[in-house]
C-alpha cells in the first residue's frame, strides 16, 4: 500500500514538473501598432482629393518619429515670385506657414510664463501697454483664454490699428461667443511678449517713442517679438534666420487644396501683423 502511494506521489510530482516547465505559446497582442507606410498613404489620399478639382497644385509633408525624420513626400509644383517660377515641391520649399505660427507663438508664451512663475490662468493686464487704453474686459482676460480662443473676441484683422480698437472696446457678448477662432487672440501676443521679456526695457522704449511716435514704438514691438522667436524658438531647434517676410523663391500659395489658379496668391510682408500668422518656413524647418 505504501509502495503504491509512493509511486502515485512520484507520478504526480513528475507531472507537476512537466506542466510547470511547459513553455507558454506567445500571445497575440491587441495593442494597435503604428504603420508608417499606411499613415503616409492616408495623408496623400486626404490631401490629394478625389478629383482634379479637389487636388492641390502641390504639397509636401514630413513624418517624424522619436525626433527623427521617418518619411517624407512631395507632389506637384510650387509657384514662386521669380519669373516663370514653377518648380517641383520639396521639403525645403519656403511657404507662409499661416496659422502654424500660432503654435510657435504659444511655445514662446509658455517659456515666458514659466520665467515669471505665471500660470495659464494669470491675467494679461500687467503686460498690456498703457497707451492702448485697454477696456477692463480685455485686461481681465487670462492667458489661457487667448491661447484657446475662448476670450470672446471675434475680430480678425491683426494690424496695430485694429488691435488697438479691439483692445479698447467692450467684448460683444462673451456668453454667446465663448469659443470663437480669432487671429486677434494670438496677434495680441505681439504686444504682450515684449513686456514679458523685460517690462523695464519696454518702459524705456515707451519713454523714447510715446506718446507721439506710436508707429515707431509698434515697429519696435514687432521686431522684439520676432527677435525673441528667433533666439528662443528657432535657433534652439537648429534653424537659420526665420522671419515674416517672403524671399524671392517663396511659394505664392498655401498648401491647401484650392484648385487651379491658387498660385496667383501673394502673401506679402507680415512683419507688422504677425504672431497669429506670418512666418515663412519650409516643411523641413517646421518639422524641426
Amino acid at each position: 500500500m505504501k509502495k503504491s502511494l509512493l509511486i502515485i506521489a512520484a507520478i504526480v510530482c513528475f507531472a507537476f514538473q512537466l506542466t510547470s516547465c511547459k513553455k507558454e505559446l506567445p500571445r497575440k497582442s491587441n495593442a494597435k501598432v503604428f504603420n508608417l507606410e499606411k499613415f503616409s498613404k492616408n495623408i496623400q489620399s486626404r490631401i490629394g482629393g478625389n478629383s482634379p478639382q479637389q487636388s492641390p497644385e502641390g504639397y509636401s509633408f514630413i513624418v517624424t518619429m522619436d525626433g527623427k525624420i521617418a518619411d517624407s513626400f512631395s507632389f506637384g509644383n510650387a509657384y514662386t515670385n521669380v519669373a516663370a517660377g514653377r518648380i517641383a515641391w520639396n521639403t525645403k520649399q519656403e511657404i507662409n506657414v499661416a496659422s502654424v505660427t500660432k503654435t510657435l507663438t504659444a511655445v514662446a508664451v509658455q517659456q515666458l510664463l514659466k520665467k515669471h512663475d505665471l500660470k495659464d490662468g494669470s491675467l494679461i493686464s500687467r503686460w498690456i501697454p498703457g497707451y492702448v487704453k485697454a477696456h477692463d474686459q480685455i485686461k481681465n482676460l487670462e492667458f489661457y483664454q487667448l491661447l484657446t480662443h475662448s476670450s470672446g473676441i471675434t475680430a480678425s484683422a491683426t494690424d496695430y490699428a485694429s488691435l488697438r480698437q479691439v483692445m479698447r472696446s467692450k467684448l460683444a457678448d462673451p456668453e454667446k461667443t465663448p469659443r470663437q477662432y480669432s487671429n486677434v487672440n494670438f496677434a495680441m501676443f505681439r504686444i504682450i511678449i515684449p513686456y514679458l521679456i523685460d517690462s523695464n526695457v519696454v518702459k524705456i522704449k515707451e519713454a523714447q517713442f510715446l506718446p507721439g511716435d506710436t508707429t515707431g514704438f509698434e515697429k519696435w514691438l514687432s521686431a522684439t517679438y520676432i527677435n525673441y522667436m528667433q533666439q528662443n524658438v528657432f535657433t534652439p531647434a537648429g534653424l537659420g534666420t526665420v522671419n515674416c517676410t517672403p524671399s524671392a523663391n517663396t511659394a505664392m500659395a498655401y498648401s491647401e487644396p484650392r484648385g487651379i489658379g491658387q498660385y496667383s496668391e501673394s502673401n506679402g510682408d507680415w512683419t507688422e501683423t504677425c504672431a497669429g500668422g506670418g512666418f515663412y518656413m519650409s516643411v523641413l524647418e517646421m518639422s524641426k
